[in-house]
């Protein structure tokens, strides 16, 4: 008997206890059951009789129980029901991966949380600089407009490292603007570049495929 075949252990413990030598029997209804590459394919009632009458016939305990043997037909085609089930599950979970993998290739890659999180905090450091650069200036003026030419002097000097600030701010922030729309633009070309790829990858071994046939 096939050691692989899923009713194995099943048929080796049950057919013992109806007469039978599971070695020599159990093929008989493994051979009535669909094949895990057709489930379609099985045995027809009129088959299935013929060989529970065998069975039955070759019993040394159980030839007189008609009973026995439609209880063992009912348990052999539960098994196999729930046999294929699994085996359906498997397949769709093994489509879903593959369907997962190929998503991967075409994937476009996003800055992590991580960077994402630093890029914000620097951003807010910048802004915090900038305006208390302002406040201090803003500050100077209103303690006193019409200081001496000292106090003017620091006046004048805030008011420069806030524009300053503010430039060098708004310079930067022009910066990364075109290098992320830059980096955006080759984020999007790739991806292009790989479905493009990937489809040709199907096609090609569709094509062998066809060639094999």
């Amino acid at each position: 008997m096939d050691e692989d075949h899923f009713l194995t252990s099943f048929l080796e413990e049950k057919l013992p206890t109806l007469g039978l030598d599971a070695e020599t029997y159990g093929p008989y209804l493994m051979g009535l059951l669909p094949s895990d590459e057709n489930e379609q394919e099985g045995a027809d009632e009129e088959e299935w009789d013929g060989v529970l009458e065998l069975l039955q016939a070759s019993s040394e305990s159980h030839s007189d129980d008609v009973d026995a043997w439609q209880d063992l037909k009912q348990q052999v085609l539960e098994r196999t029901k729930e046999h294929l089930v699994e085996l359906e599950k498997r397949k769709e979970k093994a489509a879903e991966e593959a369907r997962q993998r190929e998503a991967e290739l075409v994937k476009i890659p996003v800055v992590s949380t991580d960077a994402a999180a630093a890029e914000k905090k620097k951003k807010s450091a910048m802004d915090d600089a900038a305006k208390k650069a302002i406040l201090r200036q803003y500050a100077y003026e209103a303690d006193d407009p019409d200081g001496e030419e000292e106090e003017g002097g620091a006046v004048n000097v805030n008011k420069q490292s806030a524009q300053q600030l503010l430039a060098e701010k708004s310079q930067e922030m022009r910066s990364q603007k075109t290098t992320t729309k830059k980096d955006e633009q080759v984020k999007t070309k790739e991806a292009k570049q790989a479905k493009v790829t990937a489809k040709e990858e199907r096609r090609n071994r569709a094509t062998k495929g066809e060639r094999k046939r």
